[in-house]
């Protein structure tokens, strides 16, 4: 005799059952996916739309121009620094283009360089260049590096807004090759103060150099009236705080492994490997007050440093150019931070320099 069939209905799972007794759940859960897409397209939009950072600005209008690329031309504050009592407003890059227009076997120059600067020497941030320049099949056959010697001191390359985490997230979000983390270094140093933390930090760290404690950063380092800049005559008066300052910047020891030489090796290497060629050059520093103020041995330790500097760059292959000695203390600005910003005169000068050699036979 056949068993009448029944139909059994399926015991409901645990899940299901727990689903059944919090309907708005799901709900909740797709509240919170979407509220963080919403978020990260905020990130994205912000990024893309809102952030301006004017190296990167400068950049990108340069790069996106129809025309073959063959020459890159890194650069620092140097090169766009214009004192408040200078004569003339050009920036190096002025004087390059208009030096190079003009001297007869540099003309094409003039039409294919691409003059990337940023606030400070930075290989890390010139390697995304150059990537990018790469990425984009640009022929480059001549890569210009920049070198300031005070990028190696104390005071400059472990500054936390020297590490220019904001310019390369930019620079990677305006030109495609953001990730998700570029969005979120945006935002972090955007609209928080983790950058004045970190700064903060910083300041009250002890720095020591040979024959030279220094002491804590915020405790010698100390601010110089701006009435030093159109009056340099007034240079006696502030002599001590500018010698603190001249140590600080360019008193340090210098060796080959020290992290922003591996990372100009890096660069040079990378620069190698593209086929192009690397020109490195030692921006003028005013070794004049230096040795005023420091004495003659301020001199003799910027020369072994720089021999630091030209041994790695030989050893990769570059051209290596030191114009550190080749002007006097009246060509500087921004005296009164013991800088290598140049004045107008000087901004000719060594744009004239950079393409005589640059278009050299030897070069």
């Amino acid at each position: 005799m056949t068993e009448p069939h029944h139909t059994v209905g399926r015991t409901p799972s645990r899940g299901a059952s727990r689903r059944s007794r919090d309907p708005y759940r799901n709900f909740l859960w797709l509240f919170a996916a979407f509220t963080v897409q919403m978020a990260l397209l905020g990130l994205v939009i912000n990024a893309l739309y809102i952030v301006k950072h004017p190296d990167v600005e400068s950049i990108t209008s340069q790069i996106w121009r129809d025309r073959p690329i063959s020459m890159l031309l890194f650069g620092d504050s140097v090169a766009t620094s214009i004192g408040p009592c200078d004569s003339g407003r050009e920036t190096l890059q002025d004087w390059v283009q208009h030096t190079a227009k003009n001297h007869p076997e540099a003309q094409k120059l003039a039409q294919n360089m691409v003059f990337a600067t940023s606030a400070s020497f930075h290989p890390p941030v010139y390697n995304d260049i150059l990537n990018l320049m790469l990425s984009l099949n640009a022929s480059i056959q001549t890569v210009a590096i920049a070198i300031n010697p005070r990028s190696f001191s104390e005071e400059w390359y472990s500054m936390p807004s020297r590490r220019n985490e904001l310019f390369r997230a930019t620079l990677r979000v305006k030109t495609g090759i953001a990730t998700l983390l570029d969005y979120f270094q945006i935002a972090k140093y955007t609209y928080s103060d983790t950058l004045n933390r970190e700064i903060n930090q910083w300041l009250g760290e002890r720095v020591t150099y040979p024959d030279h404690p220094l002491g804590i950063r915020s405790q010698f380092n100390r601010e110089i009236k701006p009435d030093l800049e159109c009056h340099p005559e007034l240079r006696d008066k502030y002599h001590d705080a500018l010698k603190t300052k001249y140590i600080y910047h360019y008193m340090y020891a210098l060796n080959e492994s020290h992290e922003v030489l591996q990372a100009l090796r890096t660069l040079m290497g990378n620069v190698r490997a593209a086929g192009a060629r690397s020109v490195v050059y030692l921006t003028p520093i005013n070794m004049e007050d230096g040795v005023a103020l420091v004495g003659p041995e301020f001199k003799q330790r910027v020369a072994r440093n720089r021999a630091v500097i030209h041994n790695v760059v030989a050893r990769e292959g570059g051209v290596f150019l030191d114009w550190s000695d080749a002007l006097s203390r009246d060509r500087f600005v921004d005296q009164r931070l013991a800088v290598e910003h140049l004045d107008n005169a000087g901004r000719q000068w060594l744009g004239e320099a950079l393409v005589n050699a640059l278009t050299a036979p030897h070069h």
